[in-house]
């Protein structure tokens, strides 16, 4: 029983990490893309 308590912890874990990687990298290609853009018009 404690093991799968454990699991599921685990799970939750990966499954939080892998939603906020997937919701970070598009802001931070955004920004990249932003600032280049500005640097370009410099």
């Amino acid at each position: 029983m404690v093991l799968a308590i454990e699991l599921m912890g685990i799970m939750i874990c990966a499954g939080c990490i892998a939603l906020g990687f997937a919701c970070s990298l598009p802001t931070k290609m955004y920004l990249t893309f932003v600032l280049v853009k500005r640097e370009q018009k410099q």
